[in-house]
C-alpha cells in the first residue's frame, strides 16, 4: 500500500468510496491532505477511456474521464 493511501480520509470506507453514494463519498474527500496524491494515481491507474468507479480525489468516475481528457489535450 502506498504510503499516501495510509493517510486518506477513506482509510478502511473502501465500500463507501466504491458504492453510489456519491455526495456522501465526497465528504470523505473534503479536507484530506492526499487528495493530489489521490488524483495522480487514479490517473496512472486507470485507462484514460474507461475510468474505475468509485469517487476518488473528490470526483466521480465521468468526472475524472472529463478532467484528464481536458489535461491531456
Amino acid at each position: 500500500m502506498s504510503n499516501w493511501r495510509k493517510q486518506a480520509n477513506c482509510q478502511g470506507l473502501t465500500r463507501l468510496m466504491y458504492s453510489s453514494e456519491h455526495r456522501k463519498a465526497r465528504r470523505v474527500c473534503m479536507n484530506c491532505r492526499v487528495e493530489k496524491e489521490c488524483l495522480a494515481s487514479s490517473i496512472q491507474e486507470e485507462n484514460i477511456d474507461f475510468p474505475i468507479y468509485g469517487v476518488r480525489a473528490g470526483m466521480t468516475a465521468a468526472e475524472r474521464f472529463r478532467y484528464r481528457r481536458r489535461i491531456m489535450e
